[in-house]
């Protein structure tokens, strides 16, 4: 069996530490296996640097990207590399088809195309996050006159 080594370059300055050390954990405890021999965390003092190498294959550069990994395509990208017909449960469940079965529980074509069970169907929220908060009046502005005169 090859035992992998993973590095995980951040950028120090940043202080992007805990977004690789918690994307080295969920490596670590996924694959269990001992096909990975070492995740290295490798302080960058460049500036901006955050990049994930398997062996001398690069899975991951944020430049490139545009943004981080989240942990489900991380794992992917390095399960390709290093097991490609090792299943990953859970993190594979969104792209599961009918008849299915996604963490013990048995997918209707509905299901399937949401990517779970009916009961977790998502909520529609308000568009708006920047709104000011309620102050239980309706639309009546609760502050006394003065200060709202003197702010307006």
């Amino acid at each position: 069996m090859n035992q992998w080594h993973v590095e995980i370059r951040y950028c120090a300055q940043c202080r992007w530490l805990l977004r690789a050390s918690w994307l080295a954990q969920e490596l670590l405890t996924t694959f269990t296996d001992g096909s990975l021999a070492q995740v290295s965390l490798i302080p960058d003092f460049t500036g901006g640097v955050f990049r994930i190498s398997v062996g001398s294959q690069r899975v991951w550069c944020r430049s490139e990207r545009g943004r981080f990994p989240e942990a489900a395509e991380l794992k992917r990208a390095v399960r390709d590399i290093i097991a490609p017909d090792q299943t990953l449960g859970h993190s594979e469940g969104v792209n599961a088809r009918q008849g299915e079965r996604v963490g013990g529980v048995q997918l209707s074509a509905d299901d399937a195309a949401w990517g779970g069970d009916s009961s977790t169907e998502p909520t529609r929220q308000s568009s708006s996050r920047h709104t000011r908060p309620s102050t239980g009046y309706g639309d009546v502005d609760s502050r006394p006159s003065s200060l709202a005169e003197s702010e307006g």
